[in-house]
Protein backbone atom coordinates (compact mmCIF):
# COMPACT_ATOMS: atom_id res chain seq x y z
CA UNK A 1 0.00 0.00 0.00
CA UNK A 2 1.37 3.39 -0.98
CA UNK A 3 0.26 6.96 -0.43
CA UNK A 4 1.57 9.90 -2.42
CA UNK A 5 2.48 13.39 -1.31
CA UNK A 6 3.42 16.32 -3.50
CA UNK A 7 5.83 18.87 -2.09
CA UNK A 8 5.70 22.46 -3.30
CA UNK A 9 2.77 24.33 -4.75
CA UNK A 10 0.82 21.12 -5.45
CA UNK A 11 -1.26 19.93 -2.48
CA UNK A 12 -1.49 16.46 -1.03
CA UNK A 13 -2.89 14.10 -3.65
CA UNK A 14 -4.60 10.81 -3.00
CA UNK A 15 -4.46 7.61 -1.07
CA UNK A 16 -4.15 4.43 -3.05
CA UNK A 17 -6.33 1.43 -2.20
CA UNK A 18 -7.87 1.50 1.27
CA UNK A 19 -7.25 4.71 3.21
CA UNK A 20 -5.62 2.95 6.11
CA UNK A 21 -2.64 5.19 6.56
CA UNK A 22 -1.81 8.88 6.38
CA UNK A 23 1.31 10.82 5.50
CA UNK A 24 0.49 14.50 5.83
CA UNK A 25 3.04 17.19 5.10
CA UNK A 26 2.46 20.13 7.42
CA UNK A 27 5.56 22.27 6.89
CA UNK A 28 6.18 25.28 4.69
CA UNK A 29 7.40 24.42 1.19
CA UNK A 30 8.75 26.20 -1.82
CA UNK A 31 9.07 25.57 -5.52
CA UNK A 32 12.66 24.46 -5.00
CA UNK A 33 11.38 21.44 -3.13
CA UNK A 34 9.23 20.13 -5.95
CA UNK A 35 9.09 16.36 -5.92
CA UNK A 36 7.10 13.39 -4.72
CA UNK A 37 7.44 11.22 -1.65
CA UNK A 38 5.73 7.86 -1.24
CA UNK A 39 5.60 5.80 1.89
CA UNK A 40 5.16 2.02 1.79
CA UNK A 41 4.12 -0.43 4.45
CA UNK A 42 6.55 -3.33 4.09
CA UNK A 43 6.26 -5.92 6.84
CA UNK A 44 5.05 -6.75 10.33
CA UNK A 45 6.30 -9.11 12.97
CA UNK A 46 4.07 -11.54 14.80
CA UNK A 47 1.61 -9.78 17.08
CA UNK A 48 2.24 -11.84 20.21
CA UNK A 49 4.94 -9.74 21.85
CA UNK A 50 4.09 -8.45 25.31
CA UNK A 51 4.72 -4.72 25.57
CA UNK A 52 7.58 -4.31 23.10
CA UNK A 53 9.14 -0.90 23.66
CA UNK A 54 11.94 0.96 21.91
CA UNK A 55 14.18 -0.75 19.37
CA UNK A 56 17.79 -0.54 18.22
CA UNK A 57 19.24 -1.64 14.90
CA UNK A 58 22.50 -3.57 14.84
CA UNK A 59 25.50 -1.80 13.35
CA UNK A 60 25.47 -4.09 10.31
CA UNK A 61 21.74 -3.46 9.85
CA UNK A 62 20.82 -7.14 9.95
CA UNK A 63 18.98 -7.33 13.27
CA UNK A 64 16.68 -5.43 15.57
CA UNK A 65 16.95 -5.60 19.35
CA UNK A 66 13.56 -5.07 20.99
CA UNK A 67 12.87 -5.05 24.76
CA UNK A 68 9.84 -7.20 25.55
CA UNK A 69 8.85 -5.76 28.91
CA UNK A 70 6.52 -8.43 30.25
CA UNK A 71 8.76 -11.35 29.29
CA UNK A 72 11.89 -9.74 30.77
CA UNK A 73 14.04 -10.18 27.68
CA UNK A 74 15.43 -8.56 24.54
CA UNK A 75 14.03 -10.10 21.38
CA UNK A 76 16.33 -10.31 18.35
CA UNK A 77 14.49 -10.00 15.04
CA UNK A 78 15.60 -10.18 11.43
CA UNK A 79 15.52 -6.53 10.32
CA UNK A 80 13.99 -7.32 6.91
CA UNK A 81 11.48 -10.10 7.55
CA UNK A 82 10.91 -9.18 11.22
CA UNK A 83 11.00 -12.89 12.03
CA UNK A 84 12.10 -13.99 15.50
CA UNK A 85 15.77 -15.03 15.64
CA UNK A 86 16.80 -15.30 19.30
CA UNK A 87 16.56 -13.67 22.71
CA UNK A 88 18.97 -11.93 25.09
CA UNK A 89 19.01 -11.46 28.83
CA UNK A 90 16.03 -13.46 30.04
CA UNK A 91 17.90 -14.51 33.20
CA UNK A 92 19.46 -11.07 33.83
CA UNK A 93 16.69 -8.56 33.07
CA UNK A 94 13.48 -7.36 34.75
CA UNK A 95 10.97 -5.16 32.91
CA UNK A 96 13.47 -3.86 30.29
CA UNK A 97 12.23 -0.78 28.40
CA UNK A 98 14.92 0.71 26.17
CA UNK A 99 18.04 -0.34 24.25
CA UNK A 100 20.90 1.49 22.57
CA UNK A 101 23.96 0.35 20.64
CA UNK A 102 27.10 2.16 21.74
CA UNK A 103 30.17 3.12 19.69
CA UNK A 104 31.85 0.19 21.46
CA UNK A 105 29.25 -2.07 19.76
CA UNK A 106 27.86 -3.03 23.16
CA UNK A 107 24.14 -3.23 23.88
CA UNK A 108 22.92 -0.91 26.65
CA UNK A 109 19.59 -1.90 28.21
CA UNK A 110 17.38 0.20 30.50
CA UNK A 111 16.76 -2.62 32.97
CA UNK A 112 13.87 -0.86 34.69
CA UNK A 113 12.92 -3.44 37.29
CA UNK A 114 16.51 -3.66 38.53
CA UNK A 115 17.07 0.15 38.59
CA UNK A 116 20.15 -0.11 36.38
CA UNK A 117 21.51 -0.17 32.88
CA UNK A 118 22.69 -3.63 31.89
CA UNK A 119 25.53 -3.77 29.36
CA UNK A 120 25.99 -6.74 27.03
CA UNK A 121 28.77 -7.77 24.67
CA UNK A 122 26.98 -8.61 21.45
CA UNK A 123 28.02 -11.12 18.84
CA UNK A 124 25.37 -11.01 16.15
CA UNK A 125 22.33 -12.67 17.65
CA UNK A 126 23.86 -13.66 20.98
CA UNK A 127 25.07 -11.59 23.90
CA UNK A 128 26.96 -11.94 27.16
CA UNK A 129 26.39 -9.79 30.23
CA UNK A 130 29.33 -7.41 30.66
CA UNK A 131 28.65 -4.79 33.35
CA UNK A 132 26.02 -2.47 34.81
CA UNK A 133 25.49 1.22 35.50
CA UNK A 134 23.79 2.45 38.65
CA UNK A 135 23.32 6.04 39.72
CA UNK A 136 20.85 8.82 40.43
CA UNK A 137 17.83 7.29 38.72
CA UNK A 138 14.91 5.03 39.59
CA UNK A 139 12.96 2.90 37.12
CA UNK A 140 15.07 3.85 34.09
CA UNK A 141 12.97 3.83 30.93
CA UNK A 142 15.42 5.59 28.63
CA UNK A 143 19.06 4.89 27.76
CA UNK A 144 21.14 6.46 25.02
CA UNK A 145 24.74 5.57 24.17
CA UNK A 146 26.10 8.76 22.62
CA UNK A 147 28.61 8.50 19.75
CA UNK A 148 31.17 10.26 21.99
CA UNK A 149 31.06 7.32 24.44
CA UNK A 150 28.90 8.90 27.13
CA UNK A 151 25.75 7.13 28.27
CA UNK A 152 22.56 8.97 29.28
CA UNK A 153 19.90 7.37 31.48
CA UNK A 154 16.44 8.69 32.35
CA UNK A 155 14.71 7.77 35.60
CA UNK A 156 10.94 7.83 35.10
CA UNK A 157 10.07 7.52 38.79
CA UNK A 158 12.88 9.75 40.07
CA UNK A 159 12.33 12.54 37.54
CA UNK A 160 16.04 12.52 36.81
CA UNK A 161 18.59 12.00 34.06
CA UNK A 162 22.19 10.92 34.66
CA UNK A 163 25.18 10.90 32.33
CA UNK A 164 28.08 8.45 32.58
CA UNK A 165 31.55 8.25 31.10
CA UNK A 166 33.73 5.16 31.45
CA UNK A 167 31.00 3.76 33.75
CA UNK A 168 31.38 6.69 36.15
CA UNK A 169 28.51 9.12 36.73
CA UNK A 170 29.53 12.62 35.65
CA UNK A 171 26.35 14.53 36.38
CA UNK A 172 22.66 14.13 37.16
CA UNK A 173 19.73 16.50 36.95
CA UNK A 174 16.49 16.18 38.90
CA UNK A 175 13.05 17.76 39.00
CA UNK A 176 12.14 16.69 35.46
CA UNK A 177 8.58 15.85 34.45
CA UNK A 178 8.63 12.11 33.74
CA UNK A 179 11.70 11.99 31.45
CA UNK A 180 11.47 9.15 28.98
CA UNK A 181 13.30 8.71 25.68
CA UNK A 182 16.70 10.29 25.03
CA UNK A 183 18.06 10.87 21.55
CA UNK A 184 20.84 12.53 19.63
CA UNK A 185 20.28 16.16 18.59
CA UNK A 186 21.45 17.70 15.34
CA UNK A 187 24.19 19.69 17.15
CA UNK A 188 25.61 16.69 19.02
CA UNK A 189 23.71 17.34 22.24
CA UNK A 190 20.68 15.33 23.35
CA UNK A 191 16.93 15.70 23.33
CA UNK A 192 14.97 14.35 26.29
CA UNK A 193 11.28 13.56 25.91
CA UNK A 194 9.33 14.85 28.91
CA UNK A 195 6.30 12.60 28.86
CA UNK A 196 4.71 14.52 31.73
CA UNK A 197 4.42 17.84 29.90
CA UNK A 198 4.56 16.67 26.27
CA UNK A 199 7.73 18.54 25.31
CA UNK A 200 11.25 17.78 24.16
CA UNK A 201 14.05 19.60 25.99
CA UNK A 202 17.61 20.02 24.79
CA UNK A 203 20.80 19.52 26.82
CA UNK A 204 24.49 19.47 26.04
CA UNK A 205 26.59 16.38 26.68
CA UNK A 206 27.31 17.52 30.25
CA UNK A 207 23.53 17.69 30.87
CA UNK A 208 23.44 21.47 30.97
CA UNK A 209 20.17 22.88 29.60
CA UNK A 210 20.59 24.97 26.47
CA UNK A 211 17.16 26.57 26.48
CA UNK A 212 16.09 24.85 23.26
CA UNK A 213 12.79 23.02 23.49
CA UNK A 214 10.12 21.66 21.20
CA UNK A 215 6.63 22.70 22.16
CA UNK A 216 4.80 21.52 19.06
CA UNK A 217 1.54 19.88 20.16
CA UNK A 218 2.56 16.35 21.13
CA UNK A 219 0.75 13.65 23.04
CA UNK A 220 2.89 11.30 25.07
CA UNK A 221 6.29 11.62 23.36
CA UNK A 222 8.39 8.53 23.94
CA UNK A 223 11.47 7.42 21.96
CA UNK A 224 13.12 9.11 19.00
CA UNK A 225 15.65 8.64 16.19
CA UNK A 226 17.64 11.22 14.22
CA UNK A 227 18.21 11.13 10.46
CA UNK A 228 21.44 12.60 9.09
CA UNK A 229 19.66 15.61 7.61
CA UNK A 230 18.60 16.62 11.12
CA UNK A 231 14.99 15.49 10.83
CA UNK A 232 13.83 13.60 13.88
CA UNK A 233 11.32 10.77 14.08
CA UNK A 234 9.38 10.55 17.34
CA UNK A 235 6.90 7.99 18.63
CA UNK A 236 3.82 9.85 19.86
CA UNK A 237 2.18 7.25 22.09
CA UNK A 238 -0.85 9.25 23.20
CA UNK A 239 -1.89 10.16 19.66
CA UNK A 240 -0.98 6.79 18.10
CA UNK A 241 1.31 8.47 15.54
CA UNK A 242 4.88 8.79 14.41
CA UNK A 243 5.79 12.44 13.95
CA UNK A 244 8.61 13.92 11.90
CA UNK A 245 10.20 17.13 13.19
CA UNK A 246 12.46 19.52 11.30
CA UNK A 247 15.89 20.52 12.69
CA UNK A 248 14.17 23.68 13.93
CA UNK A 249 11.67 21.60 15.88
CA UNK A 250 8.69 22.24 13.62
CA UNK A 251 6.20 19.54 12.74
CA UNK A 252 6.96 18.31 9.21
CA UNK A 253 4.83 15.19 8.91
CA UNK A 254 2.74 12.66 10.74
CA UNK A 255 2.29 8.96 10.06
CA UNK A 256 -0.94 7.69 11.57
CA UNK A 257 -4.56 8.71 11.93
CA UNK A 258 -4.50 9.97 15.52
CA UNK A 259 -6.73 7.06 16.55
CA UNK A 260 -5.76 3.58 17.72
CA UNK A 261 -6.01 0.91 15.10
CA UNK A 262 -4.41 -2.13 13.51
CA UNK A 263 -3.15 -2.32 9.96
CA UNK A 264 -0.90 -0.42 7.54
CA UNK A 265 -0.47 3.13 8.80
CA UNK A 266 -2.38 2.43 12.01
CA UNK A 267 -0.83 2.13 15.45
CA UNK A 268 -1.94 1.60 19.02
CA UNK A 269 0.27 3.37 21.53
CA UNK A 270 3.54 3.21 19.54
CA UNK A 271 6.64 3.74 21.66
CA UNK A 272 9.76 2.85 19.68
CA UNK A 273 11.39 4.01 16.46
CA UNK A 274 14.53 3.23 14.46
CA UNK A 275 15.67 4.84 11.20
CA UNK A 276 18.29 3.91 8.67
CA UNK A 277 18.59 4.93 5.03
CA UNK A 278 15.02 5.11 3.71
CA UNK A 279 13.56 2.63 6.19
CA UNK A 280 11.85 3.10 9.52
CA UNK A 281 10.90 0.51 12.10
CA UNK A 282 8.09 1.25 14.56
CA UNK A 283 7.40 -0.58 17.81
CA UNK A 284 3.60 -0.74 17.83
CA UNK A 285 3.48 -1.40 21.55
CA UNK A 286 -0.17 -2.01 22.37
CA UNK A 287 -0.60 -4.11 19.22
CA UNK A 288 2.35 -6.26 20.34
CA UNK A 289 4.28 -6.00 17.09
CA UNK A 290 7.07 -4.29 15.15
CA UNK A 291 6.38 -2.88 11.69
CA UNK A 292 8.64 -1.72 8.87
CA UNK A 293 8.05 1.00 6.26
CA UNK A 294 10.10 2.23 3.34
CA UNK A 295 10.16 5.80 2.06
CA UNK A 296 10.61 6.57 -1.62
CA UNK A 297 11.27 9.96 -3.11
CA UNK A 298 11.75 11.58 -6.49
CA UNK A 299 13.23 14.93 -7.35
CA UNK A 300 16.81 15.87 -6.52
CA UNK A 301 15.82 18.92 -4.50
CA UNK A 302 13.43 16.87 -2.42
CA UNK A 303 16.14 14.34 -1.71
CA UNK A 304 18.50 17.12 -0.67
CA UNK A 305 16.06 19.03 1.51
CA UNK A 306 13.62 16.48 2.84
CA UNK A 307 15.18 13.14 1.96
CA UNK A 308 15.63 10.69 4.79
CA UNK A 309 19.28 9.76 5.00
CA UNK A 310 21.13 7.16 7.07
CA UNK A 311 20.50 7.69 10.77
CA UNK A 312 23.20 8.21 13.36
CA UNK A 313 23.55 5.51 15.95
Amino acid sequence: MRAYLSIGSVPVLTFMAVAMFTWTYLGNTSGACAGTMSFDYQASSDCGYQQPHNTALSVDGKHLYVPEVKRHRIVVLDAVSLAYVSEIGRSELKWPHDVSIGPDNRLYVADSGNDRVAIFDVDGTTATFHAELKGNFDNPEGVFAHPDGRVFVSGEDSGSVAVFENRRQLNAITGLNHPHGIGLADDGGVWIAMAGDNTLQHFDTALKPTGRRIDEPLSGPRYMALARNGYMFLAEKGAHNIVVLTPEGKLAARLGTGQPGFGPGLFNGPEGIAVRNDTIWVTDTSNGRIVRYSIHKSGQDLAADIGLRPSLF
